[in-house]
């Protein structure tokens, strides 16, 4: 009897150290399931991602044409042309990319949540008013451009107006919480930031317009910028270029035909990162400039 029990303990021993077929069996389809689960999760969230990006860009084209119907002007528009005065053209010599980027345009964005000041009104060296009363440019439009170069207007491409500017304007309107930094208002769901400005495409033909009020998004997925553009427009493809929603060349030299694979870049794929503008006031010509 005593060598039945022990033979017995023994048996029990040696199962309790090891898994059976079924146990690894049923092991590998919850590990399975699990990690299905999480891909689909993944999955959820980067679709949530895309979604709030384009409700994000859709809330700030409401607010700048509520601050527009409201003032008769697009919030940074410091001197009442129609154009807002801060360009992109500065930041797309970066590689979309490149960490370095994102840095260098945080450092545009004020990230204290400091009440803006209203302006007084200014007039330059030529007798034009360069800040209109009660908006949030600076005293002067010079004292709002940065960089090297040439100051003859705002067509200087080399000069870049104060990112702060159409936001400190929104914020003075009540359109945009004072409480809230900038730099986090300015801050896209795909991680980096979104420009209120102006594109300048210098080869537009003829006589045709040349400046162009934008939100600029930088930094976007492929797949995020290509479902913007469905919604936005409908359509996607080889005429992606021509809607209000168009992905820009790395340089800010005019617009890409395609999605992927474009200007030298090779091996895109939809986790591509790349930088799109949305025109929320007129329309470019459908050309790639």
């Amino acid at each position: 009897m005593s060598k039945f029990f022990t033979l017995n303990r023994r048996r029990l021993g040696h199962r309790s150290t090891g898994m059976t077929l079924v146990e690894t069996a049923l092991v590998l389809v919850v590990a399975a399931l699990l990690l299905g689960m999480a891909a689909k999760g993944l999955t959820l969230l980067d679709q949530s991602k895309g979604d709030q990006l384009l409700l994000q860009a859709r809330q700030m084209e409401s607010l700048l044409k509520e601050y527009n119907r409201t003032h008769q002007r697009w919030p940074g528009d410091c001197d009442g042309n129609g154009r807002i005065d801060s360009t992109a053209l500065e930041f797309m010599a970066i590689s979309a990319s490149a960490e370095s980027a994102k840095a260098v345009r945080a450092a545009r964005f004020d990230y204290a949540a400091t009440t803006p000041v209203a302006s007084t009104g200014a007039a330059n060296g030529y007798g034009e008013v360069t800040a209109i009363s009660g908006n949030g440019c600076p005293a002067a439009l010079a004292a709002a451009y940065i960089g090297t170069g040439a100051t003859t207007g705002e067509e200087s491409s080399t000069y870049v107006s104060d990112f702060n500017v159409p936001y400190n304007d929104l914020k003075l309107a009540g359109l945009l919480s004072a409480a809230q930094p900038n730099r986090i208002a300015a801050t896209h769901a795909a991680g980096d930031f979104m420009a209120i400005t102006k594109m300048y495409l210098a080869s537009a033909p003829g006589d045709s317009e040349q400046f162009f009020n934008a939100i600029v998004l930088f930094n976007v997925p492929v797949s995020f910028s290509r479902k913007f553009a469905v919604a936005i427009d409908g359509y996607d493809g080889a005429d992606a270029y021509k809607g209000r929603v168009r992905r820009l060349r790395a340089n800010g030299s005019g617009f890409e035909t395609s999605w992927f694979n474009n200007t030298g870049v090779t091996n895109e794929n939809q986790d591509s990162l790349i930088n799109i503008v949305y025109f929320f006031d007129q329309l470019p010509l459908p050309l790639t400039y």
